[in-house]
């Protein structure tokens, strides 16, 4: 942009002039103003959006006459709606003001002739950009603000509302300079504010009827109170206040369509919820809005109410208990009104109750079958459950006595038949699990006298082995398994084998153990066994073995 005290060129972001520093932030403003609505008017001209793009053209030429490219690009949109009339005049004017377009008008006359004419960004390219900006008028401006004027504070007030979004005010201003001032620049001055300030406002309510037109209510709303906040003027916040009013009104209407369309067929929820919460977000605590959540809180029930009818009728097929119960829960979350909330809470109940039902007769067939531990784990299942009727209970307790006496009488019989097998290591494993039964008194005695005939079988023929071993014993040749087998043993040996039949054997069993030992590289234990056969069998022959081994090892007592 040029100064217009100096006519230094400056670049168009400059706000004080590089050779004469004189303020340029009003020029600047125009423009960078003028510029932007021509660029606006180029992307709606590329997106054939015409009205918009001739509005905005518009819009820069009232700012500046002088625009070249504006009233080029504006005769070639008339240009392409056949409206040649306008289209000659705005090219007329283009080529008054800059001859240097003569030879682009030549070519749209061709182009018009040829019945071809190009979008308007083309034309642009084609054109060229060589605007030369030279506004006398707001030259004019910017003398008569930088000097001191009588008038001078209004147009600065007018100014300062302008920037702090004020319309009402700015305008108001700059209406007593138009009734005060004398100096024409002055009042021109004021003439290109204000016209500023109408184009935005103008610019502005077409956005909103556009949106109308579009029947986008949310966006029209929206627009239309971001206007509201600059304080428009009288004329312009009574327009605006029946087009806000015109728009909230379509935007109920339009989620009433959808509230009643929802409510015959069960489609559009999800688009009903996020245009209902924006609207009635932007309606505040009117009425309006008030019906409206009203009618929302009615859309989701309904839709509570469906989702608990297909649950009802899924459960019916599949007897999904769990999952039913789940999905119930689900549906109690969300807090759904007392009358449906009861029902739900029924069902629930009555499903739950069911389940017992059906898991009570699991678990008496499983027990039939003898198929303890799918039984065990039914009944865990049950005994999880909340609310069980007392019929119920005692239907538990008995299939739990009915499982507590089939697993006792198998475990009875599993015992036995291993005693009769010889299988004396499993009897004594199996017996360890008898503790976690419920067994009577009677059931306690005779797996106790299984067990205990089993250890006594066991320590015999484990002695029997060690036995069968003693040279390997007495030299402690043993390979390290039967060390181990002998150590792992020695209990079972020392506990329960018989000391009316077998006290001759008590010296040698502790002689085995404390070899096994050696054997193993855990010396001390093998010499506390080997303590207690010289303690307690001092004439056993075996204590002799025993120095054998210690000083195999290169060891003492």
């Amino acid at each position: 942009m040029i100064c217009p005290f100096c006519n230094t060129q400056n670049r168009d972001d400059q706000d004080t002039c590089y050779h004469c520093s004189k303020d340029l932030a009003m020029l600047r403003l125009i423009v960078n103003k003028a510029k932007h609505h021509y660029n606006l008017a180029l992307e709606h001209a590329e997106r054939n959006r015409y009205y918009e793009a001739i509005t905005e053209l518009q819009n820069a030429l009232d700012l500046d006459k002088s625009y070249v490219d504006a009233r080029v690009v504006l005769g070639t949109i008339y240009a392409k709606q056949n409206n040649l009339d306008k289209a000659a005049a705005e090219w007329e004017a283009a080529l008054a003001t800059d001859s240097h377009f003569y030879k682009a008008h030549q070519y749209l006359l061709k182009a018009q002739k040829m019945g071809e004419v190009l979008p308007v960004f083309k034309w642009v390219k084609i054109l060229g950009a060589t605007l030369v900006i030279t506004i006398l008028l707001v030259i004019t401006v910017f003398i008569y603000y930088n000097r001191p004027h009588p008038n001078e504070a209004l147009l600065r007030d007018a100014w300062s509302y302008y920037q702090g979004n004020n319309y009402r005010q700015a305008l108001t201003a700059l209406d007593q300079i138009q009734e005060k001032a004398s100096d024409q620049n002055l009042i021109l001055s004021a003439t290109i504010l204000r016209g500023e300030i109408t184009t935005i406002l103008r610019t502005q309510i077409a956005t909103v009827k556009s949106l109308l037109t579009n029947q986008d209510y949310l966006g029209a709303i929206e627009a239309a109170q971001s206007l509201q906040k600059v304080n428009p003027d009288d004329e312009t916040s009574v327009l605006l206040a029946d087009m806000l009013e015109q728009a909230k009104a379509s935007a109920v209407q339009k989620i009433e369509q959808l509230i009643q369309q929802y409510e015959k067929s069960g489609t559009g929820y999800d688009e009903l919820m996020t245009q209902s919460q924006k609207i009635i977000a932007l309606l505040g605590d009117s009425r309006d809005a008030q019906l409206l959540s009203t009618g929302i809180a009615q859309v989701e029930e309904q839709r509570l109410k469906r989702a608990f009818e297909k649950l009802q009728k899924e459960y019916k097929r599949t007897r999904d208990t769990k999952t039913a119960l789940a999905a119930a829960q689900e549906l109690l979350d969300v807090n759904p009104g007392a009358s449906l909330r009861d029902q739900i809470q029924s069902f629930m109940d009555s499903a739950h109750m069911s389940s017992v039902e059906y898991l009570l007769g699991t678990a008496k067939r499983q027990v039939e079958q003898r198929a303890f531990d799918k039984a065990r784990a039914t009944l865990d299942r049950i005994l999880q459950s909340r609310n069980i009727s007392k019929a119920l209970r005692d239907e538990l307790a008995t299939v739990k006595a009915m499982y507590d006496s089939e697993q006792a009488d198998d475990l009875i019989k599993r015992l036995k038949a291993l005693n009769a097998k010889k299988e004396y290591a499993q009897v004594i494993k199996l017996a360890t699990e008898a503790s976690q039964f419920n067994l009577t008194a009677e059931d306690r005695k005779v797996i106790d006298r299984e067990t205990a005939l089993a250890r006594r079988r066991y320590a015999i023929e484990t002695y029997k082995w060690m036995l069968a071993r003693d040279p390997k014993f007495e030299e402690c040749r043993i390979s390290v398994e039967e060390a181990q087998k002998t150590v792992d043993n020695r209990q079972i040996v020392l506990d329960y084998l018989p000391r009316k039949a077998y006290g001759y054997a008590f010296d040698e069993v502790t002689f085995y153990i404390g070899s096994a030992f050696m054997r193993l590289g855990q010396h001390e234990k093998g010499k506390e066994f080997f303590r207690k056969l010289h303690s307690e069998y001092s004439s056993s022959s075996y204590n002799k073995d025993a120095q054998f081994v210690l000083k195999k090892f290169k060891t003492s007592l």
